[in-house]
């Protein structure tokens, strides 16, 4: 398949039909960065669908996500599951980080980060850690129109994450932090805020 016109992978699958029901099985999105295996099923006379995606090894620094994320390295995994109606989808998706760096200097502690999502098309709940400084859960409304979302963060590593920010070398200090993030959106409108407390 191509973006912007220029070539991205190659994409695989077996595809059968019965009556207004697709299956799609062993589908492959095969890209430098790696390849996704998808499968499932979708109707298009009753509007439902019931898909799987899993990437278990996706490499920053090649295309496609190196024209968007310059400079980053690493490795992701991503598993996701999509079922219900095309009107009222449901997701779960489960993703993790691994030697994240950005150029060249290593993110974080540790440089993973985890991510567990629950969508049932009209609120989500998500939780996970980002570069072993940050914990975070929360959640809200998110659906077609916008988004009513607030997520509780915490850190026992205020050093971490001040050197994180600081990206030089700063004297020994001890510390945690916690706050709230609460985010809105209108879709429609284009409109967007986000604040950290």
């Amino acid at each position: 398949w191509t973006a912007a016109g220029s070539p991205r992978g190659r994409a695989t699958a077996g595809v059968t039909f019965a009556g207004s029901a697709v299956r799609i099985e062993s589908g492959v999105f095969q890209a430098p960065a790696g390849r996704a295996l998808v499968q499932g099923t979708f109707d298009t006379a009753a509007k439902t669908l019931s898909l799987t995606l899993d990437a278990p090894a996706l490499a920053l620094a090649a295309p496609p996500f190196r024209d968007r994320l310059s400079g980053a390295a690493g490795e992701i995994s991503l598993a996701a599951a999509v079922d219900g109606t095309l009107d009222r989808p449901r997701a779960k998706v489960t993703a993790h980080g691994q030697r994240l760096a950005l150029a060249g200097r290593p993110l974080g502690d540790q440089g993973k980060a985890d991510l567990l999502a629950d969508w049932d098309g009209e609120s989500v709940h998500a939780s996970g850690s980002l570069l072993g400084l940050v914990t975070f859960q929360g959640g809200g409304r998110l659906d077609t129109n916008g988004a009513e979302l607030a997520f509780d963060l915490k850190s026992d590593n205020l050093p971490g994450l001040v050197r994180l920010a600081a990206q030089q070398p700063l004297p020994p200090m001890t510390g945690a932090a916690s706050g709230r993030v609460t985010a809105t959106a209108d879709f429609t409108a284009g409109s967007y805020r986000a604040a950290l407390t």
